[in-house]
């Protein structure tokens, strides 16, 4: 009966070791393949516990572990080119809007100014699928942030995010499309619209 139970336990460790010693995110067949879009391809394996030293549980109780997307997670030639689409000033200056990012600039909505809005990946606790969502932020009190909205995508793979300042913010389903959700701040809090809309003035 001790053999047993400490082979279980052998076994118990070793897969907890193996999965949290996964990469973030695995993209099958790397930046090119099937000449489909790598976030069509890509795996996550978030293992974080705390988002802005908020617990998981606090931000989602269904959620086991998230992190937040960056672009020094993905490997090196996903990372390149997220880097090479976050970098364009041409489309900001264009647009009125901060660069391409998985985590903004502050940014001030209604009675605040010190918001901070990031996209990142959980992993449900009681599925283990995974998806994106949404995290704004109040940072006024460094080290004691405020959760203003956050929203969560079961079925998505990647958001990209730009604010429109005193207007409201776009996330992008993608970086190289026009696929889009915009969230406005109306009647004290973030309001969805319709992808279809969410470039409208």
């Amino acid at each position: 009966m001790t053999r047993l139970i400490l082979a279980l336990l052998l076994l118990f460790f070793s897969s907890h070791s193996h999965a949290t010693n996964l990469p973030f995110a695995e993209v099958d067949g790397g930046l090119t393949a099937n000449q489909t879009a790598w976030w069509f391809r890509v795996t996550y394996n978030p293992d974080g516990k705390s988002i802005y030293n908020i617990p998981i549980s606090k931000i989602d109780s269904s959620w086991c572990e998230a992190e937040l997307l960056s672009p020094e997670k993905f490997p090196s030639e996903i990372s390149d080119d997220i880097k090479r689409a976050f970098s364009d000033e041409d489309l900001a200056k264009l647009s009125k809007s901060s660069k391409m990012a998985f985590t903004t600039p502050q940014f001030s909505a209604g009675r605040y100014r010190h918001l901070v809005a990031s996209a990142g990946v959980y992993r449900q606790c009681k599925s283990d699928k995974t998806g994106v969502f949404i995290l704004v932020i109040d940072n006024k009190n460094i080290g004691k942030p405020k959760i203003i909205f956050k929203e969560s995508f079961p079925d998505t793979n990647i958001a990209v995010l730009r604010v429109f300042p005193g207007k409201y913010l776009i996330v992008n389903w993608c970086y190289d499309c026009g696929d889009a959700s915009r969230f406005w701040w109306k009647d004290g809090k973030f309001q969805g619209i319709p992808s279809d809309d969410a470039y409208d003035k």
